[in-house]
């Protein structure tokens, strides 16, 4: 038959490295293997089976109640416990089976186990006997007290206390197996009643310890006021504060104009309650920090509002407000400034910065006004509506003509004629057209002169064209509808032109297509510099 201890084997050299190790094996079957469970199960499991004859509840809480080595049982009557624990312990004892660490409701269950079952200390780590000492907190110290009762509690002589011969630099030969450190006194083994009884002392209560209070103070400003925060505008917030300080929650009751002026007062004092803390000095007329933020505004409180506002030399102006005059000193991260700037934004229909700067600059003085401006406007939706760039119209597809790539220049030429010009030759002034052939691949452009408007000269210039730039595949023209002013005679030139060039395109092999052309535009426009330099 296969053995498995030579699966259960391990190396150990005691630390000595210069010596090989020793192979060492198991002969039992160790608790803590990834089998181990399941063959300690078979183990039981068999036992009972080839066990003659065990009783019937005896069986049914070997095979039903037992999970691994835990056995979980509920009956009826004290006296079926007792009896089925005897006979568990006698049964399981026969395979070297030992049932140890009961537990129940019943004490009398407990006190039948046998005599001579014995508990001792071993080891512990961690958070049984941590290696760092620690002291009782007093909380649980105080609990132990109340759940149990002084007569729970035995003394023990120093002399027989084994807790102190560690204290005291025993050798580890005294402290080995059979020492009193190791076990414990021997009289702790003897039932309770035959332990050693001397008389206590009555139990005082200590005087209460005598410590000096630490004391934790946390001031938090208590705002009575709405949260801007909560709010989306200006009138919002103040329609909230307004119904708030006057009591009127019913939203159908108006607000009169005295008490949305109130409820202004109050938030911006609020404001400036939570952004400066150089309130308190001026309002006791002290002068501010040279490091406070306000210092370079000489500011002063207005008695009759109690607002800090921004000192200057306007004070003899009889043309300003006492509020343009000196302005109220607001915090660029308060969300009041907030609603404020969104206010006078949303008034002046979200021009520039500047514009909504000058504006609250009439009444406010915001620290880093601008910035702060510019920052909301960054992220007001009307305001990037208004600034951003519209996006270039997507333009139409390229016509075939546009695209002869691999094509000689003016394979396919558009032609147009603009004019008349008057010029003087002698002493007559006579007139004079001017005709545009244009490559519609390259963009080339050929310009000629033409001396009448009648079919005889077009065709001879159409001639001096095709002998100068090379015999093209299609001439593309407008019929006049992009001629300068529409002149009557061009119109008429053309429509009596276009029989006679169908006549001499098949011995030309030009194909003539009246398309409408829009790109001698910008050429047209630039005709007279042209002519004035050809001239």
């Amino acid at each position: 038959m296969f053995s498995t201890r030579r699966l259960l084997q391990f190396l150990w050299r005691d630390l000595k490295q210069d010596s090989p190790p020793s192979v060492y094996e198991w002969q039992v079957l160790p608790f803590g293997t990834t089998c181990s469970s399941c063959c300690a199960t078979f183990a039981l499991q068999k036992h009972v089976l080839d066990h003659n004859q065990p009783e019937e509840d005896v069986r049914v809480a070997l095979q039903g109640s037992f999970y691994v080595d835990n056995c979980l049982q509920s009956l009826t009557s004290r006296e079926a416990a007792m009896a089925l624990e005897d006979k568990l312990q006698h049964l399981l004892a026969e395979g070297g089976f030992d049932l140890r660490q009961w537990a129940s409701n019943d004490s009398s269950i407990i006190n039948h186990q046998p005599t001579n079952v014995e508990v001792s200390f071993i080891a512990s780590r961690s958070r049984v006997a941590p290696k760092k000492q620690r002291s009782i907190p007093r909380p649980r110290l105080t609990e132990i007290q109340e759940l149990t009762g002084s007569a729970t509690w035995r003394y023990v002589p120093s002399g027989d206390n084994p807790a102190d011969d560690i204290t005291r630099g025993l050798a580890l030969q005294d402290l080995c197996d059979g020492s009193r450190w190791t076990h414990g006194r021997a009289f702790l083994k003897l039932p309770p009643d035959e332990w050693s009884e001397q008389p206590c002392s009555p139990h005082n209560e200590p005087e209460s310890e005598m410590r000096r209070p630490a004391v934790a103070v946390l001031t938090t400003s208590v705002s009575s006021l709405p949260d801007p925060q909560q709010h989306q505008t200006l009138y919002d917030y103040l329609e909230a504060t307004a119904r708030q300080l006057h009591g009127a929650a019913d939203p159908a009751t108006p607000m009169t104009a005295d008490a949305y002026a109130v409820a202004e007062l109050e938030a911006l004092q609020q404001a400036q309650r939570d952004s400066f803390p150089e309130i308190t000095k001026l309002k006791a007329s002290k002068p501010v920090a040279k490091s406070s933020r306000l210092m370079s505004l000489a500011p002063e409180r207005d008695e009759a509002t109690g607002l800090a506002r921004v000192g200057g030399r306007l004070c003899r102006s009889s043309d300003l407000t006492s509020d343009a005059i000196h302005l109220i000193v607001l915090n660029p991260q308060h969300p009041l400034t907030r609603l404020i700037i969104q206010d006078y934004d949303d008034k002046l229909h979200h021009p520039g910065p500047e514009r909504v700067f000058a504006g609250i600059r009439r009444r406010y003085w915001v620290l880093r006004g601008r910035e702060a401006v510019r920052r909301y406007q960054r992220k007001c939706a009307e305001c990037r509506k208004w600034r951003g760039r519209p996006d270039p119209p997507k333009m139409a597809d390229l016509p075939p003509t546009r695209q002869r790539i691999f094509k000689p220049a003016f394979y396919s030429t558009g032609v147009d004629c603009f004019g008349p010009y008057i010029i003087r030759v002698g002493r007559r002034n006579e007139k004079r057209w001017g005709i545009l052939f244009k490559c519609m691949t390259t963009r080339a452009v050929h310009v000629d002169l033409l001396t009448s408007i009648d079919t005889d000269v077009f065709l001879m210039t159409l001639r001096h064209f095709i002998a100068r730039r090379g015999r093209p595949h299609e001439l593309l023209c407008d019929q006049g509808t992009h001629f300068r002013g529409g002149e009557r005679e061009l119109q008429k030139f053309f429509t009596a032109l276009q029989p006679e060039l169908q006549d001499s395109q098949p011995t030309d092999q030009i194909r003539l297509q009246p398309s409408g052309i829009t790109t001698f535009q910008r050429l047209l426009g630039e005709r007279d510099s042209l002519l004035f330099n050809y001239f």
